[in-house]
Protein backbone atom coordinates (compact mmCIF):
# COMPACT_ATOMS: atom_id res chain seq x y z
CA UNK A 1 0.00 0.00 0.00
CA UNK A 2 2.98 2.52 0.66
CA UNK A 3 3.44 2.98 -3.66
CA UNK A 4 0.08 3.88 -3.44
CA UNK A 5 0.15 6.19 -0.43
CA UNK A 6 2.92 7.98 -2.12
CA UNK A 7 1.35 8.22 -5.22
CA UNK A 8 -1.45 9.64 -3.86
CA UNK A 9 0.34 12.12 -1.58
CA UNK A 10 2.47 13.21 -4.35
CA UNK A 11 -0.58 13.57 -6.42
CA UNK A 12 -1.99 16.22 -3.81
CA UNK A 13 0.94 18.30 -3.48
CA UNK A 14 1.20 18.57 -7.22
CA UNK A 15 -2.35 19.66 -7.55
CA UNK A 16 -2.38 21.90 -4.91
CA UNK A 17 0.30 24.42 -5.91
CA UNK A 18 -0.83 26.58 -8.62
CA UNK A 19 2.14 25.92 -10.62
CA UNK A 20 1.80 21.64 -10.27
CA UNK A 21 -2.17 22.57 -11.98
CA UNK A 22 -0.55 24.71 -14.59
CA UNK A 23 1.65 21.91 -15.54
CA UNK A 24 -0.46 19.13 -15.64
CA UNK A 25 -2.66 21.24 -17.63
CA UNK A 26 0.11 22.36 -20.37
CA UNK A 27 0.82 18.40 -20.28
CA UNK A 28 -3.00 17.83 -21.24
CA UNK A 29 -2.87 20.30 -23.95
CA UNK A 30 0.21 19.35 -25.36
CA UNK A 31 -0.71 15.85 -25.54
CA UNK A 32 -3.60 16.03 -27.26
CA UNK A 33 -2.07 18.36 -29.66
CA UNK A 34 0.10 15.53 -30.34
CA UNK A 35 -2.43 12.95 -31.27
CA UNK A 36 -4.90 14.73 -32.51
CA UNK A 37 -3.45 14.86 -36.24
CA UNK A 38 -2.45 10.89 -35.60
CA UNK A 39 -6.34 10.44 -34.69
CA UNK A 40 -7.36 12.35 -37.81
CA UNK A 41 -5.35 10.19 -39.89
CA UNK A 42 -7.36 7.24 -39.15
CA UNK A 43 -10.06 8.40 -41.38
CA UNK A 44 -13.23 10.52 -41.36
CA UNK A 45 -14.75 8.35 -38.44
CA UNK A 46 -12.49 9.62 -35.54
CA UNK A 47 -13.97 12.83 -36.81
CA UNK A 48 -16.15 12.77 -33.43
CA UNK A 49 -13.49 12.16 -31.35
CA UNK A 50 -10.91 14.55 -32.87
CA UNK A 51 -13.26 17.46 -32.96
CA UNK A 52 -13.81 16.53 -28.73
CA UNK A 53 -9.95 16.16 -28.37
CA UNK A 54 -9.31 19.69 -29.91
CA UNK A 55 -12.22 21.31 -27.30
CA UNK A 56 -9.98 19.61 -24.48
CA UNK A 57 -6.90 21.15 -25.46
CA UNK A 58 -8.78 24.79 -25.80
CA UNK A 59 -10.15 24.93 -22.61
CA UNK A 60 -6.88 23.76 -21.27
CA UNK A 61 -4.88 26.36 -23.34
CA UNK A 62 -7.42 29.01 -21.82
CA UNK A 63 -7.47 27.21 -18.70
CA UNK A 64 -3.43 28.27 -18.72
CA UNK A 65 -4.38 31.37 -19.35
CA UNK A 66 -6.83 32.08 -16.68
CA UNK A 67 -3.69 30.82 -14.53
CA UNK A 68 -1.07 33.07 -15.91
CA UNK A 69 -3.04 35.81 -14.15
CA UNK A 70 -0.74 37.75 -11.31
CA UNK A 71 2.25 35.54 -12.15
CA UNK A 72 4.46 38.61 -12.98
CA UNK A 73 4.28 39.51 -9.27
CA UNK A 74 6.86 36.69 -8.00
CA UNK A 75 9.01 37.54 -11.04
CA UNK A 76 9.47 41.33 -9.95
CA UNK A 77 10.08 39.84 -6.32
CA UNK A 78 12.69 37.18 -7.94
CA UNK A 79 14.55 40.23 -9.59
CA UNK A 80 14.51 42.22 -6.53
CA UNK A 81 15.87 39.47 -3.96
CA UNK A 82 18.45 38.86 -6.94
CA UNK A 83 19.74 42.14 -7.19
CA UNK A 84 19.77 42.38 -2.68
CA UNK A 85 21.55 39.60 -3.02
CA UNK A 86 23.97 40.56 -5.94
CA UNK A 87 24.74 43.49 -3.39
CA UNK A 88 26.29 40.93 -1.23
CA UNK A 89 27.51 38.38 -2.61
CA UNK A 90 27.70 38.28 -6.72
CA UNK A 91 25.50 36.44 -8.51
CA UNK A 92 25.91 34.68 -11.63
CA UNK A 93 24.83 36.21 -14.73
CA UNK A 94 22.61 38.37 -12.63
CA UNK A 95 21.71 40.60 -15.53
CA UNK A 96 20.40 37.87 -17.86
CA UNK A 97 18.75 36.08 -15.57
CA UNK A 98 16.90 39.42 -14.66
CA UNK A 99 16.40 40.23 -18.55
CA UNK A 100 14.75 36.54 -18.53
CA UNK A 101 12.50 37.34 -16.00
CA UNK A 102 11.28 40.38 -17.47
CA UNK A 103 10.68 39.36 -20.57
CA UNK A 104 8.85 35.89 -19.12
CA UNK A 105 6.78 38.77 -17.03
CA UNK A 106 5.88 40.75 -20.66
CA UNK A 107 4.98 37.09 -22.04
CA UNK A 108 2.55 36.34 -19.12
CA UNK A 109 0.96 40.19 -19.72
CA UNK A 110 0.75 40.16 -23.38
CA UNK A 111 -0.95 37.05 -23.18
CA UNK A 112 -4.07 38.82 -20.93
CA UNK A 113 -5.48 40.82 -23.53
CA UNK A 114 -4.90 37.04 -26.10
CA UNK A 115 -7.20 35.79 -23.47
CA UNK A 116 -9.63 37.83 -23.57
CA UNK A 117 -10.10 38.32 -26.81
CA UNK A 118 -10.63 34.47 -27.22
CA UNK A 119 -13.49 34.33 -24.39
CA UNK A 120 -15.35 37.45 -26.36
CA UNK A 121 -14.84 39.62 -23.53
CA UNK A 122 -13.13 42.50 -26.03
CA UNK A 123 -13.20 42.57 -29.79
CA UNK A 124 -9.88 43.71 -30.98
CA UNK A 125 -8.77 43.60 -35.06
CA UNK A 126 -7.27 40.31 -36.28
CA UNK A 127 -4.19 42.78 -37.25
CA UNK A 128 -4.03 43.80 -33.21
CA UNK A 129 -4.24 39.95 -32.41
CA UNK A 130 -1.56 39.24 -34.51
CA UNK A 131 0.75 41.73 -33.72
CA UNK A 132 0.17 40.61 -29.66
CA UNK A 133 0.44 36.92 -30.51
CA UNK A 134 3.38 37.88 -32.68
CA UNK A 135 5.80 39.22 -29.91
CA UNK A 136 4.17 37.25 -27.34
CA UNK A 137 5.87 34.15 -28.85
CA UNK A 138 8.97 36.57 -29.34
CA UNK A 139 8.94 37.40 -25.18
CA UNK A 140 8.50 33.56 -25.14
CA UNK A 141 11.48 32.86 -27.43
CA UNK A 142 13.65 35.04 -25.67
CA UNK A 143 13.51 34.15 -22.51
CA UNK A 144 14.25 30.69 -23.32
CA UNK A 145 17.31 31.09 -24.83
CA UNK A 146 18.55 33.32 -21.93
CA UNK A 147 17.58 30.66 -19.95
CA UNK A 148 19.37 27.90 -21.22
CA UNK A 149 22.48 30.08 -22.14
CA UNK A 150 22.46 30.54 -18.26
CA UNK A 151 21.30 27.36 -17.06
CA UNK A 152 24.67 25.89 -19.92
CA UNK A 153 27.11 28.55 -17.72
CA UNK A 154 25.70 27.31 -14.29
CA UNK A 155 26.13 23.45 -15.49
CA UNK A 156 29.68 24.49 -16.69
CA UNK A 157 30.71 25.76 -13.31
CA UNK A 158 29.07 22.79 -11.47
CA UNK A 159 30.86 20.56 -13.19
CA UNK A 160 34.03 22.10 -12.69
CA UNK A 161 33.39 22.03 -8.80
CA UNK A 162 32.50 18.37 -8.29
CA UNK A 163 35.50 18.03 -10.67
CA UNK A 164 37.16 19.76 -7.91
CA UNK A 165 35.72 18.54 -5.21
CA UNK A 166 36.35 14.48 -6.71
CA UNK A 167 40.26 15.54 -6.78
CA UNK A 168 40.23 16.37 -2.92
CA UNK A 169 38.40 12.80 -2.50
CA UNK A 170 41.06 10.99 -4.28
CA UNK A 171 43.91 13.13 -1.98
CA UNK A 172 42.18 11.78 0.62
CA UNK A 173 41.89 8.52 -0.13
CA UNK A 174 46.03 8.93 -1.13
CA UNK A 175 46.47 10.08 1.84
CA UNK A 176 44.64 6.84 4.21
CA UNK A 177 46.82 4.94 2.08
CA UNK A 178 49.99 6.34 2.83
CA UNK A 179 48.95 6.35 6.26
CA UNK A 180 48.16 10.27 6.78
CA UNK A 181 45.33 11.99 8.10
CA UNK A 182 43.93 8.86 7.64
CA UNK A 183 40.56 10.96 9.27
CA UNK A 184 40.61 13.31 7.04
CA UNK A 185 37.06 13.65 5.60
CA UNK A 186 36.42 17.30 5.27
CA UNK A 187 37.66 20.06 3.59
CA UNK A 188 37.51 23.72 4.78
CA UNK A 189 34.78 22.42 7.16
CA UNK A 190 33.00 21.12 4.18
CA UNK A 191 31.51 17.41 4.15
CA UNK A 192 33.34 16.73 0.33
CA UNK A 193 30.98 13.26 -0.27
CA UNK A 194 27.57 15.30 0.90
CA UNK A 195 28.92 18.59 -0.98
CA UNK A 196 29.16 16.50 -4.26
CA UNK A 197 26.23 15.08 -3.57
CA UNK A 198 24.43 18.44 -3.72
CA UNK A 199 26.15 19.27 -6.51
CA UNK A 200 25.06 16.29 -8.53
CA UNK A 201 21.53 16.75 -7.51
CA UNK A 202 22.05 20.50 -8.95
CA UNK A 203 23.36 19.23 -12.11
CA UNK A 204 20.34 16.86 -12.63
CA UNK A 205 17.95 19.74 -12.54
CA UNK A 206 19.79 21.70 -14.80
CA UNK A 207 19.82 18.93 -17.08
CA UNK A 208 16.46 18.35 -16.87
CA UNK A 209 15.92 22.60 -16.88
CA UNK A 210 17.65 22.69 -20.71
CA UNK A 211 16.00 19.91 -21.89
CA UNK A 212 12.70 21.89 -21.16
CA UNK A 213 14.18 24.80 -22.68
CA UNK A 214 15.32 23.16 -25.81
CA UNK A 215 11.93 21.43 -26.25
CA UNK A 216 9.83 24.36 -25.87
CA UNK A 217 11.88 26.22 -28.92
CA UNK A 218 10.25 23.61 -31.18
CA UNK A 219 6.84 25.18 -29.86
CA UNK A 220 7.47 28.61 -30.00
CA UNK A 221 8.73 28.37 -33.76
CA UNK A 222 5.43 26.55 -34.71
CA UNK A 223 3.23 28.89 -32.94
CA UNK A 224 5.08 31.68 -34.52
CA UNK A 225 3.92 29.57 -37.87
CA UNK A 226 7.08 28.13 -39.16
CA UNK A 227 5.90 25.25 -41.80
CA UNK A 228 8.63 22.86 -40.66
CA UNK A 229 7.14 22.12 -37.62
CA UNK A 230 3.82 20.50 -37.98
CA UNK A 231 1.05 20.83 -35.29
CA UNK A 232 1.95 17.03 -34.49
CA UNK A 233 5.37 17.98 -33.70
CA UNK A 234 4.52 21.39 -31.70
CA UNK A 235 2.77 18.77 -29.22
CA UNK A 236 5.85 16.11 -29.14
CA UNK A 237 7.81 18.58 -28.16
CA UNK A 238 5.77 20.17 -25.78
CA UNK A 239 4.64 16.92 -24.68
CA UNK A 240 8.26 16.38 -24.03
CA UNK A 241 8.89 20.18 -21.98
CA UNK A 242 5.98 19.42 -19.97
CA UNK A 243 7.06 16.06 -18.52
CA UNK A 244 10.14 16.89 -17.17
CA UNK A 245 8.42 20.08 -15.65
CA UNK A 246 5.83 17.61 -13.98
CA UNK A 247 9.32 15.10 -12.91
CA UNK A 248 11.15 18.06 -11.56
CA UNK A 249 7.56 19.34 -9.42
CA UNK A 250 6.80 15.68 -8.32
CA UNK A 251 7.45 14.60 -4.63
CA UNK A 252 7.87 18.71 -3.64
Amino acid sequence: MQPVSDLIENSLKLINTQLGRDKTCRFVQYFVKFIVPIIAARGPHMADTKDRLEKLQSNMSLTRKVLRFGKPLPLIKNIIDRLKTHEKTPVRNVLLRTISDIFLALYFLSDHPLYFQRIGFVKLDKSWVDFIDYWNNIFWLVECIIDIYCDLCDLYHIDKEIKNLSCQVQQQKLAAIAGSDSKLSTVGGIDVKLKIRELQAKKLLLILSIVRGSADVPVIFHFMGNPNITSGMGGFFGTISSSVSLYTLWGK
